[in-house]
């Protein structure tokens, strides 16, 4: 009952403090983010328990790869580590364990740093540390409190912007700052764009990226850092960042593959439009939803996936009244959650898949690679990575305007009645899985580690 009057009084001071980051400032000094009881809960956990999973442990892999992803979770990222595995070992990788991302960590910044440390410690008999990286595995509940990181890392405080990105920055600079002392390859895919990033980093007008946390470390070769958009090279390019432990590669097709058993009840005659992931704004659900009212009544649509389980905007109730208000529930088909096998089921009665969300940013997106695996006919909106897509295998079809229902119906229709425009994307998508294997990818990655032989030591 104390913490939460402190908390309450803390809150209460803060609204006489006008500037933002002195406000932070003051809530961290005076107040954790945790109590002190769950503090201690947590580090307890972290000292005593093991959290490391061993996967294989093969002595005569030719590698040692220690994995840091979020793990066995309803997540894309921790789907793609397996598949990321999977390839690892059809190249004869089979030593690998994974540390899970742990969120209840992340609501302090003791705690994260104390995770960190553990992981550093299993790193000492690994090769290769290998992290799937997002934003949100990095961002510690107390994100001000800062200095003992800067200090650690030898950065200077008033070159750096304090937002819960940059945080997240000088979070995994400190966790890698660890590992290279240790004299350790560290690989990173990058999943998100580095836009905001490198705007926060470069608001206090730096004058050098070696100022800059992570970044500063673009040039050491024992890092390799991989992206699946050139868009992204450009991004680092704009801030005179080096790139040559940038590796851009395609992102991979899982092997795996399923036969349809059975169908969801549609009529033989209905064009069944899809989409894959999870549930959210982002998606382009709703202009789909939209577009369906200048299409024949044939024309279905099915969307493949629930809502994440930490979304709690109420979207999907959104997207259910918009169905009920505008008679589409003959016609639309939201699945929730699937299994793999009912996945791999359903997927097959799309005839065309749509992904024509309202990502600005630089993105790769799995969840159109389960329709680009099964040859599905796809149309996607203009976002860099779906043109650099189609510019290079021409395995989907990008359509400019999507906030324009008219203009997605009409593209739609076009689409489905030109047999010829169809089986060219198919064509172009088997080709495309045959190159973009994590097979494929994780040979080029490792060979990209171990590409350059100088060590920093």
């Amino acid at each position: 009952m104390r913490y939460y009057i402190k908390k309450k009084l803390v809150n209460i001071a803060t609204w006489f403090i006008f500037n933002k980051n002195k406000r932070h400032e003051f809530r961290e000094k005076y107040l954790n983010t945790n109590s002190k009881k769950t503090n201690e809960k947590f580090l307890n956990q972290i000292n005593n328990d093991e959290h490391i999973i061993i996967l294989d442990k093969d002595e005569n892999s030719p590698l040692k790869i220690l994995h840091y992803s979020t793990y066995k979770i309803k997540c894309g990222i921790a789907s793609y580590l397996e598949d990321y595995i999977s390839g690892l070992r059809a190249n004869g990788y089979n030593y690998n364990a994974v540390v899970p991302v742990n969120y209840d960590y992340l609501s302090d910044c003791s705690l994260i740093t104390a995770y960190l440390d553990k992981i550093v410690n299993y790193a000492s008999d690994y090769d290769i540390v290998s992290i799937q990286h997002e934003y949100s595995f990095w961002n510690p509940g107390n994100k001000y409190n800062a200095d003992l990181l800067l200090d650690f890392i030898g950065l200077d405080k008033k070159n750096i912007n304090l937002t819960k990105i940059t945080m997240s920055l000088i979070l995994l600079d400190y966790f890698i700052t660890k590992l290279f002392r240790l004299n350790k390859r560290v690989n990173i895919v990058w999943h998100t764009s580095f836009e905001l990033s490198l705007k926060d980093c470069f608001s206090l007008n730096v004058d050098s990226y070696k100022n800059l946390p992570f970044f500063r470390y673009l040039d050491n070769p024992l890092l390799s850092v991989v992206v699946m958009n050139s868009k992204f090279i450009e991004e680092l390019k704009l801030y005179k960042i080096p790139v040559n432990r940038v590796l851009c590669m395609q992102l991979p097709i899982p092997s795996v593959h399923i036969d349809i058993k059975k169908s969801f009840g549609f009529n033989d005659e209905d064009v069944i439009l899809g989409s894959f992931g999870f549930i959210n704004k982002m998606k382009g659900i709703e202009d789909a939803l939209k577009a369906l009212k200048y299409l024949p009544k044939n024309y279905k649509y099915i969307h493949l996936g629930g809502v994440h389980p930490a979304d709690a905007s109420g979207y999907v109730n959104t997207l259910k009244k918009y169905i009920d208000d505008n008679n589409l529930n003959e016609r639309v088909v939201i699945t929730g959650f699937l299994s793999d096998i009912e996945l791999y089921n359903y997927i097959k009665i799309v005839d065309i898949g749509l992904y024509i969300g309202k990502m600005t940013t630089a993105y790769a997106s799995g969840a159109i690679n389960y329709f680009i695996v099964n040859s599905i006919p796809t149309l996607t909106s203009d976002i860099s990575n779906f043109k650099e897509m189609e510019s290079k295998f021409g395995c989907i079809k990008v359509i400019d305007n999507t906030d324009n229902s008219l203009n997605v119906a009409e593209c739609i229709l076009k689409l489905d009645n030109d047999e010829s425009a169809k089986n060219f994307l198919r064509s172009n998508c088997k080709a495309f899985c045959e190159i973009n294997t994590f097979k494929n990818f994780t040979k080029n990655n490792v060979e990209y580690i171990f590409d350059k032989k100088e060590i920093l030591v």
